[in-house]
């Protein structure tokens, strides 16, 4: 009769939970490892490969990959709102130089009507109207 030998690489391990020492296959310690997984000790103890430091250091990687791209959806909002800002900006002057050179020419800014004495007839008819002269300046 002829014999198989089978080498085994054997681990040795201690159990953090009871001290017990044991051996486990290379190969399936490393798989559990690898994976993540439970088994028990030679006493029932449960054990368990929670995250190895490539799990660990891939999560840390796609954290950091997402944090990038909310920035950068933030900082492409930001410009927008600048933009649009900027713009209703422009808008606003527009329509406040237009209305200063209105009335610096002596249009009534609410009824639309042309006075020689326009301060006088925005003092007696308008009284609440804010006055502005034509440099913008409150008089």
């Amino acid at each position: 009769m002829s014999g198989i030998t089978i080498g085994v690489d054997i681990v040795p391990m201690t159990c953090p939970v009871c001290g017990v020492r044991y051996g486990v296959d290379r190969v399936y310690q490393e798989k559990k490892y690898q994976e993540g997984g439970r088994w028990k000790c030679p006493n029932g103890d449960p054990l368990i490969y929670r995250e190895n430091e490539a799990d660990r250091l891939r999560k840390l990687l796609e954290q950091a990959e997402q944090t990038i791209q909310i920035e950068r959806a933030n900082k492409e909002t930001a410009n927008r709102r600048a933009v649009s800002a900027e713009m209703s900006r422009r808008v606003t002057k527009g329509h406040l130089t237009r209305l200063r050179q209105r009335v610096a020419h002596g249009v009534c800014p609410c009824c639309g009507r042309t006075f020689q004495q326009l301060a006088r007839h925005m003092a007696n008819k308008h009284p609440n109207f804010p006055q502005e002269s034509a440099t913008g300046q409150k008089g």
